[in-house]
């Protein structure tokens, strides 16, 4: 398959899904109490990485998924970057620990 076939079952599959016509990147829905909850933000001069909205969206989504932490950041690049550095990190630590219990002298329990 070429890379035009590609690109148009690519293209057909998602007019599938959003219908004809232009699709909003990011159409922001403010059905409930969104507003609020924004104007909330923008009065306090919290609009970043810290506050009491970050602070209880992240307690709350560890008590939705069962996790005993949850951690917010400002997109999917962003979580995406920290996986991939826990990864290596655990990598990395699995590899030392292999090597370190490799090179141990064998103890004799008797």
């Amino acid at each position: 398959m070429d890379s035009t076939a590609f690109v148009s079952q690519i293209v057909e599959a998602i007019r599938k899904v959003v219908g004809p016509g232009p699709v909003a990147l990011h159409e922001p829905s403010f059905d409930g109490n969104e507003w609020i909850y924004l104007k909330e933000c923008l009065d306090s001069n919290y609009v970043s990485s810290v506050g009491k909205c970050v602070d209880q969206f992240e307690l709350s989504l560890a008590n939705y998924t069962g996790a005993k932490y949850a951690i917010s950041v400002v997109n999917g690049t962003a979580a995406l970057h920290l996986l991939q550095q826990q990864m290596q990190f655990l990598i990395l630590a699995q590899f030392l620990t292999l090597s370190i219990v490799r090179k141990a002298p064998l103890v004799s329990m008797s």
